[in-house]
């Protein structure tokens, strides 16, 4: 069974932990879906956000994350691989302190977890040595991407990251799709989605797109609690309940 680990890490750190995954290819849509596709790939997501009411949803989702001082959440993750007929899952609980400190603590399958904490991030897999990395803010090298990339929307909504990023939203009865598209490489994801309920601004699902085959992740948050007490252990590297 692949480790859950892996699914929250995207290539390249698939690599340094000694497996590659590729995106699955698509089936090709008729051709008058393609020039829809080709005209509006987003109108699947709702009406366009304009310009003011997009800033005024900037604003309010970004109040809202610097106003979480704990969070903690469900996680579903899926990952897409080349080759492979079904997406592999995984669950876990997350917990989130600000300013910095972040934990995944896997419940399916059990005994692994991911610790950001002071700027080291900790990986630990079953019967394999912790791995520990020193990473700083705003690092979107692509072995950091998925656990730096959610510690940044949930600190400030993912500030760090907009000046290398497009953004567009798009609005349907009550859910809002944001969607970063990357200006250029530069080793980060090329698309980044984010779907968020409204009123309430609330995380529902993001999707993350890496460049080429590289690979697809999808994470949907569930039984979010903010700034309730949470347990300061599951910030403290090593094996502690879930």
């Amino acid at each position: 069974m692949t480790s859950p680990l892996l699914r929250l890490l995207p290539p390249p750190a698939l690599l340094v932990l000694g497996c590659c995954f590729c995106l699955a290819v698509p089936v090709t849509p008729g051709l008058a879906a393609d020039a829809a596709a080709e005209a509006d790939p987003f109108a699947t997501y709702g009406a366009a956000v304009p310009d003011g009411k997009l800033r005024e949803y900037q604003k309010l989702f970004r109040q809202k994350q610097i106003g979480t001082k704990t969070l903690t959440a469900g996680l579903s993750q899926r990952l897409f691989i080349k080759g492979v007929r079904k997406p592999v899952g995984s669950q876990a609980r997350v917990a989130y302190q600000a300013p910095a400190s972040f934990a995944v603590r896997y419940t399916h399958p059990e005994g692994e977890w991911l610790l950001l904490h002071k700027g080291q991030l900790e990986v630990q897999r079953r019967g394999k040595p912790l791995m520990v990395k020193q990473i700083g803010r705003g690092d979107t090298g692509m072995s950091n991407a998925g656990p730096l990339m959610l510690l940044e929307l949930l600190r400030d909504g993912g500030t760090a990251f907009e000046g290398s990023y497009d953004v567009a939203m798009r609005e349907a009865d009550s859910r809002l799709t944001v969607i970063l598209q990357a200006r250029g490489n530069g080793g980060k994801p090329s698309l980044i989605r984010t779907t968020l309920s409204l009123p309430a601004l609330e995380l529902i699902e993001i999707d993350v797109t890496f460049n080429g085959d590289q690979g697809r992740i999808v994470y949907g948050f569930s039984s979010i609690q903010r700034n309730t007490k949470i347990d300061s252990n599951l910030f403290v590297s090593g094996e502690t309940k879930n």
